[in-house]
């Protein structure tokens, strides 16, 4: 936008963010939704809300499955090294190897409630739980895939319950709110 207005990039960003009162966001990746996917959506969400407020969100289990690689965890946006230049970060801190094929493990786990048909943005697991696992169990290299096994394993049982029980707090709004979106993005 500022090569095209023939203005600095930060002339740009004041203008935006104090003239007209805006902020510039990131576009996100999301799972496609076609229209019969949608429509499921709508459809299960609407029986497990029907479901949550009959039999209580406690007794509905909610499972998923994810891979994990044996290699170490990236998080580009907060793994951070703070140096004076990038030519003084030794190596074994500035790179993280990866390979075309690394070994990994499928993991499935469940915690209480059930996911509607492809719904990461309703699933606690997705949405949370997984990200939290992957954060503890996977930020170093494994040598192999025995050792990802016991660092998952360690890391799971880590998870204080106060946490499950939080991410499970918000289902039943999240249910709501696909609703309202007939079955569209929620996030």
């Amino acid at each position: 936008m500022a090569s095209v207005l023939k203005i600095s990039h930060r002339s740009v960003q004041r203008i935006v963010k104090n003239q007209l009162g805006m902020r510039s966001f990131k576009r996100k990746t999301v799972h496609f939704l076609s229209s019969k996917i949608m429509g499921k959506r709508l459809v299960r969400s609407k029986g497990l809300l029907k479901r949550h407020t009959v039999y209580g969100i406690n007794n509905i289990l909610l499972s998923d499955e994810k891979l994990f690689t044996v290699e170490e965890a990236n998080n580009a946006q907060n793994d951070r090294i703070i140096a004076t230049s990038s030519q003084a970060i030794p190596d074994e801190l500035h790179y993280i190897g990866r390979v075309q094929k690394s070994q990994f493990v499928m993991v499935w786990a469940g915690i209480s409630t059930n996911d509607p048909h492809t719904a990461p943005d309703l699933n606690p697991m997705d949405y949370s739980i997984w990200s939290i696992l992957g954060t503890k169990a996977c930020a170093k290299v494994h040598t192999n895939v025995e050792y990802l096994k016991v660092s998952l394993r360690r890391e799971w049982v880590k998870i204080p319950q106060e946490t499950l029980c939080a991410a499970v707090e918000p289902f039943p709004r999240r249910l709501k709110a696909v609703i309202e979106k007939r079955g569209g993005y929620i996030e």
